[in-house]
Parts: structure tokens; sequence; C-alpha cells
């Protein structure tokens, strides 16, 4: 069984990984990243850890230096079972790799670039264009009808 998998979509490359990736499977796991990275290079980098089971420095170093020569902000690492989250964080690379996507826990006060999907649209009656600079309080949505 092989340790990655690739999927395109758009202009992702996601990865997909499974089983323990240690210092036995690691070293292929590079050169099929190596050799795929070379062919096919995607403004977007997903390494998907849903079926990871483990990882020890080796897959660490890879990650790292993946995101050490991908363009800023457009490297996620996901899907991280606890244990495997656990590793990340232990390494002190939690903040590094971790802080993108639907999983992402950020300490108070940290920035964040957001990239939306959809179209974004204010109602501007919703929006208190007086007293500015002045706090006001939030309209509430109107209540759900059941």
């Amino acid at each position: 069984m092989n340790a990655v998998t690739f999927l395109s979509a758009n202009d992702t490359l996601i990865c997909v990984f499974r089983g323990s990736l240690d210092s036995m499977s690691t070293p292929q796991v590079e050169q099929a990243l190596k050799e795929k990275l070379g062919v096919e290079k995607k403004p977007r980098l997903v390494f998907d850890m849903a079926e990871v089971d483990y990882v020890n420095s080796t897959f660490l170093r890879v990650c790292l230096h993946t995101q050490k020569n991908w363009p800023a902000g457009s490297f996620q690492v996901v899907k991280l079972r606890p244990n495997v989250k656990n590793t990340f964080e232990l390494a002190g690379l939690g903040a590094i790799l971790l802080t993108r996507g639907p999983d992402a826990e950020l300490p108070r006060g940290s920035a964040l670039d957001v990239v939306l999907e959809h179209e974004l649209a204010l109602d501007g009656n919703q929006i208190q264009y007086t007293n500015v600079g002045q706090s006001s309080p939030i309209t509430p949505p109107p209540a759900r009808q059941q």
C-alpha cells in the first residue's frame, strides 16, 4: 500500500498520506513528493493526514522543508488525528504548520488572513454610518421561525 497518493483539484495539489510516517516510510514518501512536485506545481499544496496514525521527526522535517519552499500561505497540513496533532505541537510546529484550515485554533490576538471562496456581500442597511469611531450594539439576526 502506498503511503501517499496525489489528488488534483483546481489550483490545489492534495497529498493524502496514510499509515505510519516514520524513518522507514518517509524516504519513499519524500521521493514521491519530489517527483510529483517536479511535474505538477500547483499554487496550493495540502497534506491530508486523516489516515495517518503515527509520525516521527523524519516526516516533520519533510513538512518543514515543504513549508519553507512553498509560497507563504499556500501550504496546509489538515485533518490530523489527535495523537499526530500532539506530535506536531510537542515539536513546536503547531503554530507554524497547523494554523490554517478548518481545524485552526489560534491564540487570542493572532492575525489571520482569510481567503473567501465565494462573493462577500454586505447589507448597507446593517452597517452604521453615523457616530463613526464609537461603539454601537450589534443587531442580532431575526429569530428563526420553526
